[in-house]
């Protein structure tokens, strides 16, 4: 590739989950071919650095671990590599849901997206072991209001995430009810912020929409008002 490092990997990760949702929808594997550098690049980058779930931002390795994991849906050997992979570098560390709120303000909330990654690929009953020993109180969790910076604007989306993941894994409303009031709260930038492409538009609704898109995946995640 002409510029092997750009976006690597924050930004060929979206790329992957854009072409995986693309093959979901259609059932057309055609784009695989073309999309093997990305997928060989993700994959080197993922499985040899030294980076953990607490890095911030762009370099954080378990978003891009989620779409590969995905993205092997017919490589059942693959996916067991990068599960011990994912067990070995994402669990066990000290990631705190408080420290969301911190400014400057990052738009990967760390702790949900390892709550995410952990139910899209270990499976509900780990996402739930781990839930039990983060002992974690939905009822606490309102969403971030005062916001410190632009990449803040994508927190309470990326939190919703990993609120979808642990309702799904638990059943427990009051996860679900943390997943609607930080959905609600990611739909309430658009009226303030849609005319700034710099700060918002050009990526927070896409954050919005995909955790948007985990209630498609499970009906009984849904927006008030839809729901009454």
């Amino acid at each position: 590739m002409a510029q092997p490092e750009f976006e690597l990997p924050y930004g060929r990760a979206w790329l992957l989950a854009l072409v995986s949702a693309y093959e979901r929808l259609t059932g057309d594997r055609a784009l695989r071919a073309s999309m093997s550098p990305v997928v060989e690049q993700l994959h080197s980058w993922c499985t040899s650095t030294a980076l953990g779930p607490e890095t911030q931002e762009y370099q954080n390795p378990c978003w891009p671990l989620l779409h590969l994991w995905r993205w092997y849906d017919k490589e059942p050997a693959t996916r067991r590599t990068l599960e011990e992979h994912i067990r070995e570098r994402c669990i066990g560390h000290d990631l705190s849901l408080e420290t969301d709120h911190d400014p400057p303000g990052t738009f990967f909330s760390r702790w949900s997206l390892v709550a995410h990654l952990l139910g899209e690929t270990l499976g509900d009953r780990a996402l739930s072991q781990w839930l039990r020993e983060e002992n974690v109180d939905p009822t606490t969790l309102e969403p971030i209001t005062e916001l410190h910076s632009a990449h803040h604007l994508g927190t309470n989306g990326t939190r919703a995430w990993g609120f979808a993941s642990a309702y799904r894994a638990t059943r427990d409303p009051r996860w679900r009810d943390a997943y609607l009031r930080h959905v609600e709260a990611s739909l309430a930038l658009h009226e303030t912020w849609a005319d700034d492409r710099h700060a918002y538009r050009h990526w927070v609704p896409q954050f919005t929409l995909y955790a948007i898109h985990l209630a498609a995946e499970d009906s009984s995640l849904m927006i008030r008002g839809e729901a009454s």
